[in-house]
C-alpha cells in the first residue's frame, strides 16, 4: 500500500457546520506503551475535529487473552478525545491495540512485563467552579539518577490548568502537583506519562450536566464490569495450572475489590452535591 493510502485510511471526510468538507481522522497516543505484569495502562483515542453528537471509537487488540480492553469508548459531544484504561491478563507479551472509527484505524503497541508503571491519586476527585486540587504520580520503583520526567495532559484540553510536566526526584517514588479548573463546570481526565507508562485521574469540575456525567458514568462502570470479567477468570485459570499462581489471584483479589470501590465512587458522582 502506498503511502497516500495508508495516510487516507486513517482520515475520514464529513461536512462541517460551514457546508465545507472537513477531514476527520483518529489518532491513538501514546503509540508504544510499556505495562507491568497483570498491571493496567492508559490510551488515548483523540478525533482530529470535535465529535459531532457522542461518537463512538471502537477498541480491539491483537490477543485478547494477553490484554483486555474496553469496546466501543465514547467521545462525548464536542471533545476530541477518550482515555481508557487497559488491563494485562499474562506476565508477558506484546500485543496490539487499534482504534477504529468508521473503517478508518490507528494503533498502539503494548508491552507486557516490562518497564514500570505510573499510578495518579486519588483516582477521582471533585472541586468547585474555578477551584483547585493537589494529584500525586506514584511510579512503581525508585527514580533512577537524574530522576523522571512526567508529562502531564488533561482531556479535554481546555478546562483544566496543569503543570506540562512534574519530575520525581532520584530515589523518591511520587510528586504532587496542583490542578485548577479554568471554567465552572466539566469533566477531565488527567493523565501523567514517562513516554511508555501512564496512569490517570478523573477531576469533576462544579456541577455537569447530566450528559456529561452520564457519558463519565456509563464509561468508567463499562470498564469496570469487562475487566470484572476478566479478572475473574484468573482463578479458575490458577487451578489449571495446579495452583501455581497464588500471588496472580492474590493481585486479582485486590484489583477487584478497587474496582468495587471505584464503582461506588463512580455510581454516586452524578448526585455528589455541588460545593
Amino acid at each position: 500500500m502506498s503511502k497516500f493510502f495508508r495516510a487516507l485510511a486513517a482520515v475520514a471526510i464529513f461536512i462541517g457546520a460551514n457546508g465545507l468538507a472537513e477531514a476527520q481522522g483518529v489518532n491513538l497516543s501514546p503509540t508504544s506503551l510499556a505495562i507491568p505484569a497483570l498491571g493496567t495502562g492508559f490510551l488515548t483515542a483523540t478525533l482530529s475535529q470535535p465529535a459531532s453528537g457522542d461518537t463512538a471509537i471502537t477498541i480491539t487488540v491483537s490477543d485478547p487473552a494477553v490484554l483486555a480492553v474496553p469496546s466501543p469508548v465514547i467521545v462525548p459531544n464536542g471533545s476530541s478525545s477518550v482515555t481508557f484504561q487497559v488491563l494485562a491478563l499474562a506476565g508477558s507479551g506484546t500485543v496490539t491495540v487499534t482504534a477504529i472509527f468508521q473503517t478508518f484505524m490507528a494503533s498502539s503497541q503494548v508491552s507486557i512485563g516490562t518497564g514500570r508503571s505510573v499510578t495518579v491519586s486519588p483516582p477521582d476527585v471533585a472541586i468547585p467552579a474555578f477551584g483547585s486540587a493537589t494529584l500525586t504520580a506514584t511510579l512503581s520503583s525508585p527514580a533512577p539518577a537524574g530522576g523522571v520526567a512526567l508529562s502531564v495532559e488533561a482531556t479535554p484540553a481546555g478546562a483544566l490548568q496543569t503543570p506540562s510536566v512534574v519530575t520525581v526526584p532520584v530515589g523518591l517514588t511520587s510528586v504532587n502537583f496542583t490542578v485548577t479548573a479554568v471554567v465552572s463546570t466539566g469533566v477531565v481526565t488527567v493523565s501523567v506519562s514517562d513516554g511508555q507508562a501512564s496512569g490517570a485521574a478523573l477531576v469533576t469540575i462544579g456541577t455537569v450536566t447530566p450528559n456529561q456525567c452520564q457519558i463519565a458514568v456509563n464509561n468508567a462502570l463499562a470498564a469496570a464490569d469487562f475487566y470484572k470479567s476478566k479478572l475473574q477468570l484468573i482463578p479458575a485459570l490458577c487451578v489449571q495450572a495446579s495452583n501455581a499462581c497464588t500471588a496472580q489471584v492474590a493481585d486479582a483479589d485486590a484489583a477487584l475489590s478497587q474496582l468495587s470501590k471505584l464503582e461506588r465512587t463512580v455510581k454516586s458522582s452524578c448526585t455528589r452535591p455541588p460545593r
